[in-house]
């Protein structure tokens, strides 16, 4: 599907209508019917790898065949369809847009562009349905159907608990961390994990693809047991910061004293832990973009420890881990809002 479709590009049937794509003659948002069938085709592109409605052809066996121009006003016919997607979709979609196609005279067709989308299964919330694109028509799925289609959050969240829970193990018997601190644990799932997604590219023609450090320095990842891993040391050998990226795109992060009390003020130091984590998370989202992973993500992280030195023990009342574990799949990682989640949580479970 080409980024933009173009008048020459349906009057010759270089596009025509397919997976990615489907032509309407016209669209009606006065009648409820109409709605309820126009959102049924936009949840079944949700729910496949996205695609464009073009609204104004006439088609014959999937082809162009005459336009139908649309006469009412452009902007704001754009905005209705934008209103309809959000409150008429579950859950709200992010990626749909709308364009116009020039006709002669003072007509046009409308192009409805929908994004790729990652948080399915999305449903129609006019009457209930769930639909995917498949080939040129639109499929039904039963709700029975549904869990074994699409990968559901509980799935994630089993899966990244089970793998957090034994790389944390595994690491601990290594014996490569610093050991009796602070420690901030940060663990990830994409769902390119469930999709047989290629592994990390650490190296290619002879170059080595570097990831981030806690430091705000890059590093290159070296093999680790079941992927690639990025070790920050300290002065006295044992390492402070850890990455870790397996081969099937579970993502571990471990800093030791993310959280720290600053000298001299002797206070805790959450905005600075705020800034780094953001600088940090950058890393993160670079990285996965590099390797087109895209999500959604399942997220879980906790600070462990905390009253184990005096110094930062102090700001905290209770021994048991400060957890943030998100109730949703993320579909956008931003690390600002990561960081500010992780900053929360650090706050809530201080004397502050």
């Amino acid at each position: 599907m080409p980024d933009k479709i173009t008048r020459e590009m349906i009057e010759s049937r270089a596009v025509v209508e397919g997976p990615e794509l489907d032509f309407k003659r016209e669209i009606d948002l006065a009648d409820e019917k109409a709605r309820v069938g126009f959102l049924d085709d936009i949840v079944a592109f949700l729910n496949a790898r996205g695609g464009a409605l073009v609204v104004g052809v006439a088609e014959k066996k999937g082809g162009f065949e005459h336009w139908r121009p649309l006469h009412a006003d452009p902007d704001e016919l754009g905005r209705k369809i934008q209103s309809l997607v959000q409150t008429g979709v579950d859950p709200t979609p992010l990626g749909v847009s709308t364009y116009e196609i020039a006709l002669d005279g003072d007509g046009y067709a409308l192009v409805v562009a929908i994004a790729e989308h990652r948080m399915q299964p999305y449903q129609n919330r006019l009457n209930g349905a769930f639909r995917v694109r498949t080939d040129k028509q639109n499929k039904v799925l039963p709700r029975t159907e549904i869990g074994a289609y699409f990968k559901r959050f509980e799935d994630y969240r089993a899966t990244l608990s089970d793998l957090s829970q034994r790389e944390s193990e595994a690491l601990a018997q290594r014996g490569v961390m610093v050991e009796g601190a602070p420690r901030l644990t940060i663990s990830i799932l994409p769902r390119e994990h469930f999709d047989d997604h290629a592994p990390l590219r650490v190296e290619e023609r002879g170059r080595l693809f570097p990831g981030p450090t806690y430091s705000g320095r890059s590093d290159v990842f070296r093999g680790a047991p079941g992927g690639y891993e990025i070790l920050t040391p300290t002065m006295n050998g044992a390492n402070y910061h850890r990455l870790f990226v397996a081969d099937d795109w579970f993502v571990q992060a471990s800093i030791v004293h993310a959280l720290y009390s600053t000298q001299g003020e002797g206070r805790l130091a959450l905005y600075e832990m705020r800034e780094e984590l953001t600088r940090y998370f950058e890393g993160l989202v670079e990285l996965f973009a590099d390797n087109t992973v895209s999500g959604p993500f399942a997220i879980e992280a906790a600070f462990t420890d905390l009253r184990i030195e005096p110094g930062l023990g102090r700001f905290f009342r209770h021994d048991g881990p400060a957890r943030w574990v998100p109730r949703q799949l993320i579909e956008t990682l931003d690390p600002g809002e990561l960081a500010k989640a992780l900053y929360e949580t650090a706050y809530k479970a201080s004397i502050y």
